[in-house]
């Protein structure tokens, strides 16, 4: 279930879309399994996700001693600690915060016109995890540089500083994902993902409507159309075709 958390920024309403882009096949894999894939932070295409700032690193490494001992009876360094326990237990599932579509984000995540985009709201996304036994936190992303980022200088805000906020922040050169992303602790569990693992959720709760490819022929219109009906659950989404492809004078 989502579990809200002091140190994450969301946007300011429950009412504020969100969007999914994705290939047909992930989507028709979210209607089949009624779930979410979250991915393991490493294994996201960005090398410096899940990085933390070097700022970060030197304000712990003088919190803490210079070797973390281990429940698997290893020491560890605080980098170390942070490649081979951190980043392999926490996994992410992501979203393009705006009130419209993005072309950018059609083309980043789709190809050939067969694309599909998801269209949800803050709201519906913390509440479609109503069912999942899953501890889940959502917050914004924040865009800064890793090399002048520094933590805060309130001894109190420094005191209240969480583990959590570092798989919140990205590099600047992002910030056109407006991402906001739900993340899974999994430290405590003694499972191994390699790349990651589906979390069920309540598919009708999440959809508010479905966005065809800008570039899609109507073959692939007829084809989403066909297997959204497919769903009793999903029989009053509407179903659209971008316009972000349409001339103006057609």
């Amino acid at each position: 279930m989502y579990i809200n958390h002091s140190q994450l920024q969301l946007p300011f309403s429950d009412d504020c879309s969100i969007w999914k882009f994705m290939s047909f096949g992930k989507f028709m894999a979210m209607l089949k399994n009624k779930s979410l894939f979250f991915c393991r932070l490493d294994r996201l295409s960005d090398p410096w996700e899940g990085v933390y700032p070097r700022g970060y690193i030197d304000y712990w490494k003088s919190m803490i001693p210079d070797k973390i001992p281990s429940s698997d009876g290893k020491q560890y360094d605080f980098i170390q600690w942070i490649r081979e326990k951190e980043l392999p237990t926490h996994f992410v599932n992501c979203w393009y915060t705006s009130d419209s579509e993005s072309f950018a984000m059609w083309r980043l995540y789709t190809y050939g016109g067969e694309g599909v985009a998801i269209k949800s709201t803050i709201g519906r996304f913390k509440a479609c995890f109503k069912t999942t036994q899953e501890r889940i936190w959502i917050g914004k992303v924040s865009y800064v540089n890793y090399d002048t980022w520094s933590p805060p200088k309130s001894k109190r805000r420094q005191r209240s500083f969480s583990w959590i906020e570092p798989f919140f922040l990205k590099r600047k050169c992002f910030e056109h994902e407006c991402e906001v992303r739900a993340l899974i602790n999994k430290a405590s569990k003694k499972q191994n993902y390699d790349i990651g693992f589906n979390v069920s959720i309540d598919v009708t709760e999440l959809i508010e409507c479905i966005y065809v490819d800008p570039n899609a022929k109507k073959w692939f219109i007829d084809l989403v159309e066909l297997m959204v009906s497919i769903e009793p659950d999903l029989k009053n989404v509407s179903i659209t075709k971008s316009s972000l492809g349409d001339r103006p004078w057609e």
